[in-house]
């Protein structure tokens, strides 16, 4: 889950190298259509195939048909909490682990990022705003893990 422990072969691999990414899905779950827009094309450069949904439901619905390799989400949906959402992730994961990564609000509090990191067990949990190549750093730690 740190990324504090990177050395510097694996920072620039990670914004180097795409093969880690190639043929991959990613599910990203952001409420704010120009937040997810950006983070799609950030996907779609890495040659990820990429889904998109602003509900936990519509989310949820979608992994079911077809299982992401890695979660890009926010904990606040309109229509159930990203804890209750990452305990189904976590479901239907079960046989093929399913990454997450959480964007948290700017007012996410220490103790918020400790139970996403510890009982969540989330891979990243990043505080808006988020830079792409800090996200694609994350996703391509937890994508090498």
């Amino acid at each position: 889950p740190e990324t504090d422990h990177l050395n510097l072969d694996d920072i620039i691999a990670a914004q180097t190298d795409t093969s880690l990414f190639a043929g991959k899905r990613a599910m990203v779950i952001v409420k704010d259509e120009q937040e997810s827009h950006t983070i799609c094309q950030l996907l779609t450069g890495l040659l990820m195939d990429v889904c998109t949904a602003t509900m936990g439901g519509d989310a949820l619905l979608s992994l079911e048909e077809q299982p992401s390799d890695v979660v890009v989400m926010e904990l606040q949906l309109p229509d159930m909490h990203g804890y209750e959402l990452i305990a189904k992730v976590r479901e239907i994961g079960s046989s093929t682990p399913i990454h997450v990564i959480v964007l948290a609000e700017a007012n996410a509090t220490e103790a918020d990022q400790v139970f996403a990191l510890t009982i969540a067990k989330v891979d990243s949990y990043l505080v808006k705003p988020i830079k792409l190549p800090q996200l694609r750093q994350n996703i391509w730690t937890a994508l090498k893990s």
